[in-house]
């Protein structure tokens, strides 16, 4: 609630804000149910008037003209289609918009966009993003640039399964507790600013998991770790918001034990999600197969086609990517001659052990 009256200097200043990306099926109602509880907990916490709402970015300047409007201003990126943030993106006249988020991640103290007849500047900007996407979607418009520029690592991203259909959803309760309980954190921090230190035994906790992710990350590959390079940052946004839950002025054990969880939980997420990004359409294609005769262990080539064609894999790439794995040693092939003297080609997966050998 009060953004940048709350920080951890680590060694720049760490805010409480976030940029969350939610991910998952078209059509996936988990997704727009979370994006709307961010604009309704805004309106129901009285803050609609303090917190700037950006529905479609269309440049950079629409951002700064919003965090401009007044010193220490509060705006929030509220995307439902992420896709038509990044075309915004790719647009030529507009290609300095991920530049410009990326550093507006970091809240910095001062900042300006500058044009030859005037400027607009900034002054403790604090600006948060929430969008959301299928990975389908957005797939032609991510590449290896956003993960080694480091503009995907900046998100958490998060997905997750449905536990339970509700045909007839009920409407949302409870926003008199979450309100009271929210402004009561608020009133707090109201009077001064927060600068959270660690305590003995959450430093204690903290460089452990530290040196130990640290060391886990030399032996992983460079894309991956460009992928979770800030999940420390993120570990530590977290364990901000679930000490202030307390009303604690330091970084407690218990809300750093929690942050740390979820951290390892949203490193996994980043790496599942984001697992064939940057990969050229024939590898995403081999994976793809693969992981289909794998399943089946042996299966017709005419189902394997039907299978794989949803996936965008036509019958010529289908017979490139096959010869590829059958080099390879990942699958082999065979035919069955049916009783009318047809024969049917098969696709069978080789197992890892059988490979080696």
């Amino acid at each position: 609630v009060h953004g940048r009256d709350v920080r951890i200097e680590n060694p720049r200043p760490i805010y409480p804000n976030f940029y969350a990306l939610l991910m998952g099926a078209t059509g996936d109602d988990r997704k727009s149910t979370a994006l709307s509880f961010a604009k309704d907990s805004l309106f129901h916490l009285g803050m609609s008037d303090q917190v700037d709402i950006l529905p479609g970015i269309q440049s950079s300047e629409s951002i700064y003209e919003s965090l401009a409007r007044m010193d220490g201003a509060k705006s929030l990126i509220y995307c439902d289609e992420f896709r038509s943030l990044l075309s915004v993106a790719k647009r030529k006249g507009t290609q300095d918009l991920i530049p410009r988020l990326a550093s507006l991640y970091y809240c910095p103290a001062k900042e300006s966009l500058d044009r030859r007849e005037d400027s607009t500047v900034m002054v403790n900007p604090f600006l948060s993003m929430i969008a959301a996407t299928p990975m389908e979607y957005v797939q032609d418009f991510l590449g290896n640039l956003e993960i080694e520029g480091g503009f995907l690592n900046r998100f958490l991203t998060i997905t997750g399964e449905v536990r339970e259909w509700k045909a007839i959803a009920p409407r949302p309760t409870g926003w008199d507790r979450f309100v009271r309980e929210v402004k009561d954190i608020h009133a707090e921090y109201e009077d001064s600013d927060c600068l959270l230190q660690f305590t003995d035994d959450s430093a204690e906790v903290w460089t452990k998991f530290y040196n130990e992710w640290k060391t886990a990350r030399q032996k992983t590959n460079d894309r991956d770790r460009r992928l979770t390079a800030r999940i420390d940052e993120h570990i530590l946004k977290l364990a901000m918001v679930y000490s202030a839950i307390d009303k604690r002025k330091l970084i407690s054990k218990e809300a750093l034990t929690i942050a740390i969880e979820i951290g390892r939980w949203l490193q996994d997420v980043s790496l599942r999600a984001f697992s064939e990004l940057g990969k050229d359409s024939f590898s995403r294609g081999e994976r793809v197969v693969l992981e289909v005769v794998k399943s089946k262990g042996r299966m017709y080539r005419c189902y394997l086609q039907q299978w794989v064609y949803k996936k965008g894999i036509n019958g010529e790439m289908l017979s490139r990517i096959i010869n590829a794995l059958v080099k390879n040693g990942h699958v082999k092939e065979g035919t069955d001659t049916t009783g009318s003297g047809q024969e049917r080609p098969w696709v069978e997966y080789v197992p890892v052990a059988a490979q080696s050998s």
